[in-house]
């Protein structure tokens, strides 16, 4: 019975999901893909801080890189 239950609530869900994307109501966003959203859109001042303080910090492992292998090779 329980099995039943599952597979109408499973139909039902895609039957109402079905209809509101056919009219074009389809509009359910995840906590995941709304934080995701915000950091991408909503934090233009601080996105060039971030830009830089990451530029730097791959310069930092390039240059500590670079030093390893010529110390190795030397």
């Amino acid at each position: 019975m329980c099995i039943i239950k599952d597979v109408k609530h499973f139909m039902s869900n895609g039957a109402k999901t079905f209809r509101k994307a056919s009219f074009g109501e389809y509009d359910v966003k995840s906590d995941s893909v709304k934080e995701i959203y915000r950091d991408m859109f909503e934090n233009s001042k601080s996105d060039s801080i971030n830009l830089r303080s990451d530029r730097e910090k791959i310069g930092r492992d390039m240059r500590t890189g670079f030093n390893k292998v010529i110390i190795k090779k030397g």
